[in-house]
C-alpha cells in the first residue's frame, strides 16, 4: 500500500465504511475507490472490512492494525512533507548582511561567492559600512545579520553571538616608547 492508497483506506475509515462520503472527501469517484478496496483485499489476501449485504461495515480485527499503522505512516509523511517545505523556505530568500568595510575586502570577498554557489536561492544584500553604523541598522532591524569586531555593546540576551575567527595583531613602536617594555598591550 502506498501513501496514497493509506490516505484513501484511511478516509473511507473516518468517514464511517461510507465510500460515497470518502470518495466526495478525496475528490475520486467511488468506483475507483470501490476498486481500489476490492484490490487490496484480492492482491494481498485479506479482508480490511466486514460486510453487510455488500456494503462496508466495519473494520476486520487486520484492517484495524493496518489503520493504526497507516495512520501513523500518513502523519509522519505529512510531519516530513512539513519540514521539507520549512527547511526549503529557509534556503530561498533575501538577506541582508552588515559588514565593515575591512572585514568585506579581507574576509568575506572569498567566502560570499562560495556560499552563494552553495545556495543559489539565496540573495544577499550586503551592506557595507562602519561597525557603529551597521550595529544601529541591525539593532532597528533593517539588517537580519551583522558581523561585528568584539567587543559590541549588543545585548547577548536578546542576540546570538558565533565567533567567526580569532586574530591576533601587533603593534609597533619607537622603541623607546613607554609602552614599548610591555609584552601583551591591553
Amino acid at each position: 500500500m502506498d501513501i496514497i492508497q493509506m490516505t484513501y483506506f484511511i478516509n473511507i475509515v473516518e468517514c464511517g465504511c461510507n465510500l460515497s462520503i470518502a470518495a466526495k472527501k478525496i475528490h475520486i469517484s467511488q468506483s475507483a475507490l470501490s476498486q481500489f478496496v476490492t484490490n487490496f483485499e484480492t492482491a494481498e489476501g485479506l479482508q480490511l472490512f466486514n460486510r453487510r449485504n455488500g456494503r462496508l461495515e466495519s473494520l476486520t480485527e487486520a484492517g484495524g492494525k493496518i489503520y493504526r499503522f497507516a495512520t501513523e505512516i500518513v502523519n509522519r509523511y505529512e510531519e516530513m512533507q512539513s519540514m521539507i517545505h520549512r527547511e526549503a523556505q529557509k534556503q530561498k530568500g533575501t538577506i541582508s548582511l552588515g559588514i565593515p568595510s575591512l572585514i568585506l575586502r579581507v574576509y568575506f570577498a572569498s567566502v560570499l561567492p562560495k556560499f552563494l554557489k552553495d545556495n543559489p536561492h539565496i540573495n544577499i544584500q550586503v551592506v557595507e559600512g562602519g561597525s557603529k553604523d551597521l550595529r544601529q541598522k541591525f539593532i532597528e532591524g533593517d539588517l537580519n545579520f551583522v558581523l561585528l569586531i568584539e567587543p559590541t555593546s549588543l545585548d547577548t540576551k536578546k542576540y546570538e553571538q558565533y565567533i567567526i575567527q580569532v586574530d591576533e595583531y601587533a603593534a609597533y613602536m619607537d622603541k623607546n616608547h613607554p609602552l614599548a617594555d610591555k609584552e601583551f598591550l591591553e
